[in-house]
């Protein structure tokens, strides 16, 4: 007997827009941002517990040296989107940053994109959990 095809599927002929497809993956392949791409690199080498914000205009790559460093570390990646960013969520990601990463991962990275935008009860939530270090990642 046939089976239906799978008509919610993306067709492996849908093309990648050119934003994704030239995203910086390495720390390395950034261009400018000299001072803040180095201290990026420096985290990476030596990692340890910490959290950052990195400030700047939108569309400068702020997101995507996150997700480098990430993959430099290398560390879990737990993503709380701009929509999705209320206080149970970010309790909830912070919970699972209690357990160990996943295997062939050293540590735990929480990125919450447009953080100016999370409400007041959810940057309560982790104001007072974490010290926090600034990099203007400037164009």
């Amino acid at each position: 007997m046939a089976t239906a095809p799978n008509l919610l599927a993306f067709p492996q002929s849908v093309p990648q827009s050119l934003v994704e497809k030239y995203r910086p993956r390495a720390l390395k392949d950034f261009c400018g941002n000299v001072k803040p791409k180095e201290i990026l690199q420096r985290l990476a080498e030596r990692p340890y517990s910490s959290s950052w914000i990195l400030r700047g205009e939108s569309g400068t790559g702020k997101t995507s040296a996150a997700l480098a460093l990430a993959d430099a570390i290398p560390a879990q990646l737990q993503h709380v989107a701009s929509q999705d960013c209320t206080a149970k969520r970010i309790e909830e990601v912070w919970q699972n940053c209690f357990y160990m990463p996943v295997a062939g991962k050293r540590f735990h990275l929480i990125l919450v994109d447009e953080a100016d935008l999370m409400s007041e009860e959810a940057y309560s939530c982790t104001a007072y959990q974490v010290r926090q270090e600034q990099v203007y990642w400037g164009a």
